[in-house]
Formats: structure tokens, C-alpha cells, sequence
């Protein structure tokens, strides 16, 4: 008898630990890397001097010559696990990190998707830094360019121009990268409904911790999507509003101060529709449309209190042969402003369009090879730039035309 008290104890002593590490959370590691090489250059800059119809931008006639590098294009490498507690509930964590294959310096650890959260019958609630539902929408319906690249969408669709790259972070030249509303929003608290016939929801809160001690601003995020999918149809909307984030400054390279530093409040927001459809289950074609509104109260007679550009794209992966053709085509009209003294406002050749077209040949489920090729044609004082990748060069001067090609690789694990 003793012998089998002791057997059954030393046999509960090594079950304890085992069931213990069975409730602990399944640790995945995932990633994708996509690398190209690629060819960029533009041309067409404004020539030196005043821009006809534009109260605001000189040209400058710099164009960037013809060069080539390789490319990481939101190459990426991440963990993620998840716990079930029972009832329909799920504790989760996803830690996603930026990588750079071709060598250039990668971001901070967790700065790409990155919170824990709960998830129950009621929805998913979660704390950290993440795509916002204005951003996530568009790319869960199947954008041609997986949102990276020079070809993505975002050069244009998210960003008003103004030298400013899609993002959170200002490229070279431009005002300020909190004037895009294609952002992964730190600090921020989200929450998307379970699915009900097709239809979600998603909305997030970003918290005013950057509000300056005195108070005088009180910057925010916030905004929410709500979609539709069904019968090889997908529908959406998306709405987001900032609050003393970037507000509306010159568009002449952002000499004036930032709402922050000045003392006075802005509100800018973005609408986006979309709709997409698969026909006969694999041919995709879909379009979207936007309004960008900047707004503020800041002192300045010669200051814009008030900017707005609608913008539209259409989109399509047609399958063929043991790929896909990807296909885009952006624009963006000449902005609308009002200055803070009443005078006449003249913001002519902000308009923009974009188109690019490629192949993608898929080895396999996870990996593909691409070539693909862009072309941008900015207005005479406009200055939007390609999406990842030869964007951190720079387009030049106002006016500049853009262009890739590329050939790479994309392969996620």
C-alpha cells in the first residue's frame, strides 16, 4: 500500500507541471519577406520659379536620376499565441517587428501590428499598435499590391499630397507624417464585432498622452469601419477624425508651425467607400473612393484654415495561367482651401494620378515571383510620392513624375 501512495505522488508531481504548461499560451512564429530590386527615377519637375494657378508652391526643377537598389517592402517577422479561457473567451498577443532582408535599418521592436487583447462571443477588444479599421478595411479587400511596394494604392489613397508619405513617419521633404490616414495607430484601444450575416465593425480610440502639460491641445484618434461581405461581394465604409494631430499648414514644405507648437486646434478627417467583387469566385475587381479634410484654427493671415481632396481608384487580380495579373489605377483631384484673411486661395496642379501593373507567378501557396511597373504623374505643384521603397528617395521637385520597375520575391513562413 505504501509503496503505491508513493508511486501515485511522485506520478501527480510530474502531472502538475504538465497540465500547467498545457493552459499556457501556443506560441506561433510567422513572417513575410518580400525584397525586390528595382529601377527608379522621375522627371518632369517644375521649372524653377512661380507655378501658375498655385498661391503656395515655387518649382524647383529637381527631378531624381535614374538609379537601382533592392528593396525590402514591409518585410516582417512576428509572434503571436492566444489561451483559451473557457465560455467562448481567448486571451491573445500578437508581437510584430519590421525586418530589412537588403540591409537597411529596421524599426523599433513591436512597431509593426503588435497588442494583446480579449476576444469573447461579443467581439475582440485589444490594447496597442495597430492598423486603424480607415487603414484595415482597404486592405482586407484584397488590394493587388498587398499594400507594400512602389505600386501600392497608398501613395496616393490616405495622403493629401503635400510630399507626405502614407504612414506614420515623415519622409524626407515632407510636413509632417500625421497628416496620412493610412496609419498604424500606437497607443490605441480597439474593438471589432463578431461577424452577423456578413456584416463587422471595427473602432478604435488612440489616448491623448501626447497633450502638452499646459493643455492648450489635445490631440486624438479616432475613428471606425463597417463592412459588408456576401456572394462573392464585399462592401465598406470607413471614417476617421484627428484631433490637434497634423492640422492644415502652406503647402509649400511646412515652414509654418505645427498646430502643437502654435497654440491652436485642427480637426482633419477621411470617408472611404469601397466595394469589391469576385467574379466567378477568382476575378477580382473592386473600386474605392475618399475625401481628406484638413482643418485649423492657427493665427496667420497667409495660413490654409481649410484643405480637401476627393480621390478615387479602381482595382483588379485577374487570374492566368499559374499566376495573376495585379492592376491599379489612382487619382486625386486638385485640392479646394480657404485661407485664414478671406483672400482669393489659388491650389491649382495638386491633382495626381497613378496606375501599375504586374505579374505575380506563384510557386507555391507561399511564395510568389513578381515583376511589376509603376507610373506617377503628378500635378505642377503636387509632389505625392510611390509607396514603399523608392519613396524614401525622394520624387524631387513639385512636379516630378515618378517610376519603378521592379522584380522580386515574396515569401511568407
Amino acid at each position: 500500500m505504501d509503496k503505491t501512495l508513493v508511486s501515485l505522488a511522485v506520478a501527480g508531481a510530474f502531472a502538475l507541471p504538465l497540465s500547467a504548461a498545457q493552459a499556457q499560451s501556443s506560441v506561433t512564429i510567422y513572417g513575410t519577406l518580400n525584397v525586390n530590386f528595382e529601377n527608379f527615377e522621375s522627371d518632369g519637375a517644375s521649372p524653377l520659379g512661380p507655378i501658375p494657378g498655385n498661391s503656395f508652391v515655387n518649382g524647383t526643377g529637381v527631378n531624381v536620376s535614374s538609379r537601382n537598389q533592392v528593396t525590402s517592402n514591409s518585410s516582417a517577422l512576428g509572434f503571436k499565441g492566444q489561451e483559451d479561457l473557457g465560455g467562448g473567451w481567448k486571451a491573445w498577443f500578437q508581437l510584430e517587428n519590421d525586418v530589412r532582408p537588403d540591409g537597411s535599418t529596421a524599426g523599433a521592436f513591436a512597431g509593426r501590428n503588435s497588442a494583446v487583447g480579449l476576444s469573447s462571443p461579443w467581439g475582440t477588444v485589444f490594447l496597442g499598435n495597430w492598423d486603424t479599421p480607415y487603414k484595415a478595411m482597404t486592405t482586407g479587400f484584397g488590394m493587388p499590391f498587398f499594400s507594400t511596394t512602389t505600386a501600392n494604392y497608398n501613395a496616393i489613397i490616405g495622403s493629401p499630397g503635400f510630399g507626405v508619405r502614407s504612414g506614420t513617419t515623415a519622409g524626407a521633404g515632407s510636413l509632417n507624417g500625421n497628416a496620412a490616414f493610412d496609419r498604424r495607430q500606437n497607443n490605441s484601444v480597439q474593438y471589432w464585432s463578431p461577424e452577423f450575416r456578413g456584416v463587422r465593425f471595427r473602432a478604435v480610440y488612440a489616448e491623448n498622452d501626447s497633450k502638452p502639460a499646459g493643455g492648450v491641445t489635445n490631440p486624438a484618434v479616432w475613428g471606425g469601419s463597417l463592412t459588408w461581405e456576401g456572394m462573392g461581394i464585399q462592401l465598406g465604409v470607413a471614417y476617421e477624425r484627428h484631433e490637434d494631430l497634423f492640422g492644415t499648414r502652406a503647402i509649400d514644405g511646412g515652414s509654418l508651425a505645427a498646430p502643437t507648437a502654435s497654440g491652436a486646434d485642427s480637426q482633419d478627417t477621411g470617408i472611404k467607400v469601397q466595394a469589391s467583387y469576385k467574379i466567378l469566385g477568382k476575378y477580382l475587381v473592386g473600386a474605392l473612393w475618399e475625401r481628406l479634410e484638413y482643418e485649423t484654427s492657427a493665427a496667420g493671415a497667409n495660413l490654409l484654415t481649410e484643405y480637401e481632396r476627393d480621390a478615387w481608384g479602381v482595382y483588379a487580380i485577374l487570374p492566368v495561367g499559374p499566376g495573376a495579373v495585379h492592376f491599379n489605377y489612382v487619382t486625386a483631384d486638385d485640392g479646394e482651401c480657404r485661407l485664414k484673411s478671406g483672400a482669393p486661395c489659388a491650389s491649382g496642379g495638386t491633382d495626381v494620378e497613378m496606375w501599375a501593373i504586374g505579374y505575380y507567378y506563384n510557386f507555391s501557396k507561399r511564395t510568389q515571383l513578381y515583376v511589376q511597373y509603376v507610373d506617377m504623374d503628378n500635378g505642377e505643384a503636387q509632389f505625392y510620392r510611390l509607396g514603399a521603397g523608392p519613396g524614401e528617395v525622394g520624387v524631387g521637385g513639385p512636379g516630378a513624375d515618378p517610376r519603378a520597375v521592379s522584380l522580386g520575391i515574396r515569401h511568407s513562413f
